[in-house]
C-alpha cells in the first residue's frame, strides 16, 4: 500500500511537472501569438492574452490535462485584468473539459473560486457564495494535501461572498479561520487576508480593532518591500473607509488619493477597480466641497462602469447618482435632474422607487429648486426604503434622517423636525457613536435649533 501510495504520488508530480512544462513554453509564445511585427508595438498585454486563448484548442485539444492547466491559469490573468467576459469564457471552458473526464479536483478548486470572484463583481453574490462554497472541499485533492495558506485564501474568498450577502457574523468567523491559518507569516497572501478580517469588523462598526488590523496589513507590506503593488492601494482605501467611518476625513483623504494613482499606475486604464477606487474619493471631495473634482471622477468612474459592466448592475446607477449629486454641487440642476430621471420617473412609476439613494438624489433637486414639501416627501419614501442595500449619495444611511430634519426645518414644520432631529441623534448614537464627530456636530445643531426656538 506504502508502494502504490508513494508511485500515485510520482505520478502527480510528473503530472504536475509536464504541466507546468506546457504552460510555461506556451505563456512564453504569447508574444509570438500575438504577432508584433505585423501589429506593431501598439500591440497591448490583452491582445496577447486573446490570441493565446485563440490558439489553445489547436496547441493542446490531443492533451486535456495541459489545455485544463493552461485555461485555468488564463481564466484567472483575464479576471485579475477585469476582463469579465474573457474570464467566463476561459474558465468555464475549462470546467467543461473537468465534466468531460479529466479529474483534478485542486485545478477545479481554483476554477470555482475565481468563477465566485466574477460572480461578486457581477453582483450575483447568491452565485458567488455558492461556488466559494463547493470550491473549499475540493483544495487538496483525493490526496489531502492540504496548503495552509491557500486554504486561508479559499475561506476569505467564501467571507467576502457572504459579507456581500449581509452574514456578517459569519463572514467575521471564516476571516478569522483565515486569520488563524497565515498568523505569523510575512506575505502578501497573508496581508490581504488581514486586511479583509480588519474590514469585516469595520463593517461591524468595530472600528479600532478594524483600524489596527488595516495597519498591520500595510506593515506586512512595506516589510517585504511591495508597497508598490495594487494590492497596497486597496489596503490604503479600507484604512481611509475605516477613517472615514470614524470622521476623519482629513486624514483618509490623502489615503484615497494615494490609492488611487496607485490603482492608476498598475492597473489597465479601464479596470474595473480604478472606478472602484475614484468613486469614494469623489463622495469624499463632496463633503469637502470640491465638486469640480469630483464630478471628474464620477465621470470617469461612470465610463469604465458602463464598459465592463451588464446593463443594470446597480453599481452603474450608484455612480450616476454621485455624477449628479456634483452636478448639483455646482448648480447644473437640469443636467443632474436628467440624470435623476433616467434612474426614476416619480410621475410614471411612483409605487416603484428604486433604492434610497436614488430617491434621496430626487429629493436633494426638489430642495435645490425650492420645493420643500415636495423633498419631504421623498426623504420620507428614502427612509422607508433604507433597509435595502443603500447604494448611492455617498451619504451614511442615518444621515437620510438628518436631512429630512433639516428640510422640515426649512419649511418651517419645527415639531416635526424636532422629532426627526432627535431620532436621528439617537441612530448617529447607535451606529457611529457618542464620540463621532457626525454625532457632535448633529448633537450641536439640535442645541442650536432648540436655543433659537426659546
Amino acid at each position: 500500500a506504502a508502494r502504490d501510495a508513494e508511485r500515485a504520488a510520482r505520478e502527480k508530480a510528473d503530472d504536475r511537472l509536464r504541466q507546468a512544462d506546457a504552460l510555461t513554453a506556451f505563456m512564453s509564445g504569447i508574444i509570438t501569438m500575438a504577432q508584433p511585427d505585423e501589429k506593431g508595438l501598439d500591440v497591448t498585454v490583452v491582445d496577447a492574452l486573446r490570441f493565446a486563448d485563440a490558439a489553445i484548442e489547436d496547441n493542446f485539444g490531443a492533451h486535456p490535462e495541459n489545455e485544463l492547466a493552461i485555461r485555468s491559469s488564463l481564466g484567472r490573468l483575464y479576471v485579475e485584468l477585469g476582463l469579465q467576459d474573457d474570464a467566463a469564457d476561459c474558465l468555464e471552458s475549462a470546467l467543461a473539459i473537468l465534466a468531460g473526464g479529466v479529474e483534478d479536483d485542486e485545478t477545479e478548486s481554483s476554477i470555482l473560486f475565481n468563477l465566485s470572484q466574477l460572480a461578486l463583481r457581477r453582483d450575483d453574490v447568491e452565485k458567488a457564495v455558492a461556488l466559494a462554497e463547493k470550491a473549499i472541499p475540493l483544495h487538496g485533492g483525493s490526496a489531502g494535501e492540504t496548503d495552509p495558506a491557500r486554504l486561508a485564501s479559499l475561506l476569505d474568498g467564501l467571507a467576502t461572498a457572504v459579507s456581500r450577502r449581509r452574514d456578517q457574523a459569519r463572514a467575521l468567523q471564516l476571516s478569522g479561520e483565515a486569520m488563524r491559518l497565515v498568523a505569523g507569516r510575512d506575505t502578501m497572501g497573508a496581508a490581504v487576508i488581514t486586511n479583509n478580517y480588519g474590514r469585516r469588523l469595520n463593517s461591524l462598526g468595530r472600528y479600532t480593532e478594524g483600524e489596527a488590523r488595516g495597519r498591520e496589513a500595510l506593515q506586512i507590506v512595506e516589510r517585504i518591500g511591495r508597497s508598490d503593488t495594487p494590492q497596497y492601494a486597496f489596503m490604503l482605501h479600507e484604512l481611509a473607509r475605516c477613517l472615514s467611518l470614524q470622521g476623519r476625513r482629513e486624514e483618509a483623504l490623502p489615503m484615497r488619493r494615494d490609492a488611487l494613482a496607485l490603482a492608476k499606475k498598475h492597473l489597465p486604464a479601464e479596470h474595473i477597480n480604478v472606478a472602484a477606487l475614484a468613486i469614494p474619493l469623489a463622495q469624499l471631495l463632496q463633503r469637502e466641497g470640491d465638486f469640480e473634482e469630483s464630478l471628474r471622477l464620477a465621470e470617469d468612474a461612470l465610463a469604465i462602469f458602463l464598459k465592463t459592466l451588464p446593463p443594470g448592475n446597480p453599481n452603474i446607477a450608484a455612480c450616476r447618482v454621485e455624477v449628479a449629486l456634483s452636478l448639483i454641487g455646482l448648480d447644473r440642476l437640469d443636467e443632474a435632474e436628467e440624470i435623476a430621471l433616467e434612474l426614476w420617473r416619480p410621475a410614471e412609476a411612483p409605487d416603484e422607487p428604486p433604492v434610497a439613494g436614488v430617491v434621496a438624489l430626487h429629493a436633494d433637486l426638489a430642495e435645490k429648486r425650492q420645493d420643500l414639501e415636495g423633498a419631504i416627501e421623498l426623504r420620507r419614501l428614502a427612509l422607508g426604503l433604507r433597509a435595502e442595500r443603500y447604494s448611492g449619495g455617498g451619504r451614511h444611511p442615518v444621515e437620510l434622517r438628518t436631512a429630512l430634519a433639516r428640510t422640515l426645518r426649512r419649511a418651517g414644520r419645527l415639531e416635526e423636525a424636532a422629532t426627526e432631529f432627535e431620532a436621528a441623534l439617537a441612530e448617529h448614537e447607535a451606529e457611529l457613536g457618542a464620540g463621532h464627530p457626525d454625532t457632535i456636530a448633529l448633537r450641536r445643531l439640535i442645541d442650536g435649533v432648540s436655543e433659537a426656538a426659546r
